[in-house]
């Protein structure tokens, strides 16, 4: 029996020859597993949810399950989630906003810093999940 250490960002274990065939445990079945978060350099908290359609190497960002979580659906991609108090692992609901692009949450973030945190942005604000698009049913 070989014993080889993998160098990988995944939770892996020990990889092993037996009879010639190879044993990876990963997930959950990995003496590594540290219950399926993660932070990473930005201040991200990612989930593991390997069945997620927007999955990233089998994890999702947080605060973007959590919006779907809310609207009843997947977000698309180029949907921004915006974190109010800009703190990156702060992810409750409260403290979260969606935009449509990319676009929108730049001229979001110009207003504030024009104008300050004036009347209309914190209606914005407290509006922020009334004009929501249509949950979409999945494709089955």
């Amino acid at each position: 029996m070989k014993l080889k250490l993998l160098k990988s960002k995944k939770a892996l274990s020990y990889l092993w020859r037996k009879n010639g065939k190879r044993n990876i445990k990963e997930g959950k079945e990995s003496h590594r597993w540290k219950g399926g978060t993660r932070k990473d350099s930005y201040g991200y908290v990612w989930i593991y949810s390997p069945e997620h359609i927007n999955a990233s190497s089998k994890y999702v960002r947080e605060h973007r399950l959590v919006v779907e979580n809310k609207i009843g659906r997947y977000l698309f991609r180029e949907e921004v989630v915006h974190h109010i108090n800009e703190i990156k692992d702060d992810n409750g609901i409260d403290n979260l906003m969606l935009f449509e692009n990319d676009r929108e949450h730049i001229k979001f973030h110009t207003k504030i810093r024009q104008f300050g945190m004036t009347n209309p942005i914190l209606r914005q604000i407290e509006n922020r999940w009334k004009k929501l698009k249509k949950p979409i049913k999945p494709n089955v």
